[in-house]
């Protein structure tokens, strides 16, 4: 009997242990990413494959997936050093043009994302309060913050391009990152690069 009790109390963990497996794999979590992101165009999802994409000239989004408030580095310019830089694997310590970060609105109330070689832009989720994005709504313990693009932003000349003017390629960094002030140390989590191409 004693082993019988023994057996059966093996079972109960095991069958408990296994339940708990398949629910955190039917978990929508972010995983070991810090992120996740998706490209929507007319309401429907752009598949990035092979880190390039094609979309239509005109107003896409990218939705950002997020476990907990965070930030991203976003670099998007129309000329490619950076993105070799990047794709090479060159720690950010090596990358000038992706140390500092700039800032903008909250709420990205021109629709745009900013078109600069020289540094990438800031975006983050602090809350519902504070952000750099269209909306951010939570699912499923789950941040999804949403960016819409609809205009190119050369800060640096005070100038908005709608997106149906490009002609040659966007290239988009996204990066996970942590600053240490004390040790003057940046410390990469997570990079992603796409090559958007556009249809004529």
């Amino acid at each position: 009997m004693k082993n019988n009790g023994s057996l059966l109390g093996v079972l109960v963990i095991f069958l408990g242990l296994c339940l708990g497996s398949i629910s955190m794999k039917a978990s929508p979590g972010i995983g070991e990413n810090k992120f996740k992101f998706k490209i929507f165009q007319n309401g429907k999802e752009v598949v990035v494959k092979n880190h390039a994409i094609e979309l239509e000239p005109t107003t896409f989004q990218l939705k950002f997936l997020f476990d907990n408030p965070m930030g991203i580095l976003v670099h998007a310019s129309f000329k490619d050093q950076t993105y070799k830089d990047i794709v090479a694997g060159k720690p950010l310590s090596q990358i000038p043009t992706m140390e500092t970060g700039m800032a903008e609105e909250l709420y990205n109330p021109s629709e745009s994302i900013i078109i600069e070689e020289s540094a990438p832009s800031y975006w983050f989720f602090d809350n519902t309060e504070e952000h750099r994005f269209d909306d951010c709504i939570l699912k499923e313990d789950i941040w999804e913050c949403t960016r819409t693009v609809d205009n190119f932003n050369y800060v640096f000349k005070d100038k908005l391009v709608n997106v149906s003017k490009a002609k040659v390629p966007l290239y988009l960094i996204l990066v996970s990152s942590d600053f240490d002030e004390q040790t003057d140390k940046q410390t990469e989590y997570q990079r992603e690069y796409i090559v958007i191409k556009w249809k004529k």
